[in-house]
């Protein structure tokens, strides 16, 4: 009788391994069937640069840039590019081809497309009708382009055939020292000049210093001036990742101090936005945010990170952050002295270490079927991770996964289970 239990426990070994053979069988064949190799499609060609008023001669000159931001050679069959004000001229790009993160820059010549330089606007369509176009210039200068850098236009120096890049703004110089005057036999002294507004062609370094965008009340943006001189902000503009123009309604920054543009609706948004300051068109300074918290403040620290705060320094310098749950005003205002910063609590951290796994109980070992029947079961459970995120290294897999398969095969018709 001890021997028939022992030839039936044989007998269902070789069974359950049989069943868990054809399991993992099933399962590679569903998932080939079912998610082939997938061909990476063509990525769509974006508007990135044109260059409308170039020195000398227009006709000549003036050029169109588009973009593959693609990883594989972009195909423009079918694409259409025409300008939108004005007489309206269209150019098929039939023909033509990107490369992989490459960029086609087409002259006028080959176009007709003409660039007018008081306003335009080009738009491109792809060959099922969908149509994007590029922001609308005004006036833009001699020698500069319009280009798109993250998401924006704006004017920068001309990069055909290269990716554009936010032009660093150049440094207001600072006042230096006036020389001595020259003794006069005249006893009357020249008078010293009155300090003015700066008000030039050269921007000002202002930079954003404080966002108020969730909460109550009205939203509103702080900027901070580093300069000696006071700065007149009639040329300074503000914008958002929306495309919103906010013009200051304050007349000038202090030198050395702030100004606070309130916004008459909210148009910043609290899941997240970013903030550009422009001197007419040259980008001066930007900062992102995402998911403020309600009634915080997103101000500057002196090492140049951003921080989320409940003090609210509107118009005055910016609370440092010292740690996580310690927020230390270093100055309200110019003239009151800084309190001294008390030292941070230190947090010991009692967490219990980590379990650690053991080996493998000598136990299994000794039931090769067990251990063989458990190692086929991780692997059903890695094909069905894989079938439902559908892993972008899906050839690689299909490779491992023809392995196991002939494997299998294998171990069922070529050799007797243990």
């Amino acid at each position: 009788m001890g021997k028939n239990n022992i030839i039936f426990c044989q007998l269902f070994d070789r069974l359950a391994l049989y069943f868990v053979y054809m399991k993992t069988i099933i399962l590679l064949l569903i998932f080939l069937i079912c998610y082939p190799p997938r061909v990476s499609a063509q990525s769509t060609p974006i508007l990135s640069e044109f260059y409308p008023n170039p020195p000398g001669d227009d006709t000549a000159n003036e050029w169109i840039e588009i973009e593959n931001p693609g990883s594989t050679e972009l195909v423009l069959d079918g694409w259409v590019i025409r300008d939108l004000i004005g007489s309206s001229t269209s150019f098929s790009l039939t023909g033509h081809t990107i490369s992989a993160n490459g960029f086609l820059v087409l002259y006028r010549p080959e176009t007709n497309i003409v660039l007018n330089n008081d306003k335009e606007q080009i738009e491109l369509v792809s060959p099922n009708g969908e149509r994007t176009h590029s922001d609308e210039w005004t006036n833009v200068k001699e020698g500069i382009s319009w280009s798109v850098v993250d998401n924006l236009w704006i004017e920068t120096p001309p990069s055909p055939g290269i990716k554009n890049v936010i032009p660093s703004p150049t440094p207001s110089p600072l006042p230096s020292a006036l020389p001595s005057p020259t003794p006069s036999p005249s006893p009357t002294p020249s008078p010293s000049p009155s300090p003015e507004s700066t008000s030039s062609a050269i921007p000002a370094p202002l930079t954003l210093n404080e966002i108020y965008a969730c909460g109550t009340g009205s939203e509103w943006v702080e900027i901070y001036n580093k300069t000696d001189q006071a700065v007149a902000l009639q040329s300074y503009v503000l914008k958002d990742a929306g495309g919103t123009h906010t013009a200051f309604t304050v007349s000038e920054v202090p030198a050395h101090g702030y100004a606070v543009q309130t916004f008459s609706s909210n148009i910043l948004n609290n899941s997240g936005d970013t903030l550009y300051l422009f001197f007419n068109s040259t980008l001066l300074d930007s900062v992102q945010y995402e998911n403020c918290p309600n009634n915080q403040s997103y101000s500057k620290q002196k090492n140049g990170s951003w921080q989320f705060t409940q003090m609210l320094t509107k118009g005055y310098e910016n609370v440092e952050i010292l740690n996580k749950n310690e927020e230390t005003i270093t100055a309200i205002q110019k003239n009151t002295p800084s309190p001294t910063p008390r030292p941070p609590n230190i947090n010991v951290n009692t967490d219990k270490l980590s379990n650690i796994r053991l080996p493998i109980p000598i136990v299994f070992r000794l039931n090769p079927v067990s251990v063989l029947r458990t190692k086929l079961n991780h692997l059903h459970a890695y094909i069905l991770s894989i079938t439902l995120h559908q892993s972008e290294s899906l050839h690689s897999y299909l490779t491992v996964s023809r392995v196991v398969l002939v494997f299998s095969l294998y171990l069922i018709f070529m050799r007797s289970p243990p």
